[in-house]
């Protein structure tokens, strides 16, 4: 059974295109070829029931069933939206932001960012996002690939959600013996189901009004979401893309969305990696 009605989606504020399949490899990937089309109405949403080969970092891919929310929402970046979208190292913590004040709207009162595009509930991970941006024509387009464990009700059933997601068999019954953020549900956190619409609405109407309609400040958006940063002060490791790992106290995020680390007495600018622990 389908989750989603087309017509009921062309409905959302910051929606002007959709494109809605029951199944689909990856939304992301989906949105490339659309958004090939210079003359597509924007905002596009791209949409998917089971996502079956979704793309993350580098290496990972990122699968979802009936019971995940994955989309891909796509904006222009233009003048009148790049106030909100100038560093492009920013962008997934913002889009976290919108995500968990999303989730607040909803009942759900504890999410928390894990720099750099993960969300939290707790020590858990309910919800990935990658965020991409082309070329088309002398335009270009970002899009925001979100993926949401939203109504899986038992650990077997869920695998770590969006671009840090092994996204294989295997995978699901050995994450959380292998990982501290080990996957959960907004389902299982908070102990009853969610409307899919719902979450659908309130996350699309939130970006929308973030990249497009509202002039944010960087220092107050960069205050915000280090108030919604549960790492600070604390000691951390990251992993970082040369395969090394450095540990540290964390000072939170700095005005690039880069993580500043003290090690050894001196604070380290790190743009680029994952906390893994």
């Amino acid at each position: 059974m389908a989750n989603f009605d087309p017509a009921r989606l062309l409905e959302l504020p910051g929606t002007k295109s959709v494109d809605y399949r029951p199944s689909s490899p990856s939304t992301s990937d989906r949105a490339r070829e659309l958004l090939s089309d210079a003359s597509l109405s924007l905002p596009l949403l791209v949409i998917t029931d089971h996502q079956t080969a979704g793309r993350g970092q580098p290496g990972k891919s990122w699968m979802a069933d009936q019971n995940s929310l994955t989309f891909t929402w796509c904006v222009a970046d233009t003048s009148a939206n790049s106030k909100s979208a100038k560093r492009q190292s920013l962008l997934p913590l913002i889009a976290g932001l919108v995500v968990c004040e999303s989730l607040d709207s909803l009942g759900v009162k504890s999410a928390s960012i894990k720099w750099p595009n993960d969300i939290l509930i707790g020590s858990n991970k309910v919800a990935g996002i990658l965020v991409e941006s082309i070329s088309v024509g002398q335009t270009r387009r970002i899009m925001f690939g979100i993926g949401l464990n939203v109504n899986q009700s038992d650990s077997t059933s869920l695998v770590a959600p969006g671009p840090s997601s092994a996204g294989t068999a295997e995978s699901k019954s050995s994450l959380a013996d292998q990982t501290p953020f080990s996957p959960t549900s907004l389902s299982q956190a908070c102990g009853r189901t969610f409307d899919l619409q719902k979450v659908l609405t309130s996350i699309v109407v939130n970006l929308h009004q973030q990249f497009v309609s509202v002039e944010t400040d960087s220092n107050d958006l960069i205050a915000k979401i280090n108030r919604r940063f549960s790492f600070t002060h604390k000691l951390i490791q990251v992993a970082q893309p040369d395969g090394k790992t450095v540990s540290g106290v964390c000072q939170g995020m700095g005005p690039d969305g880069e993580l500043r680390l003290t090690v050894d007495d001196v604070e380290q600018r790190i743009f680029s990696g994952s906390i893994v622990g």
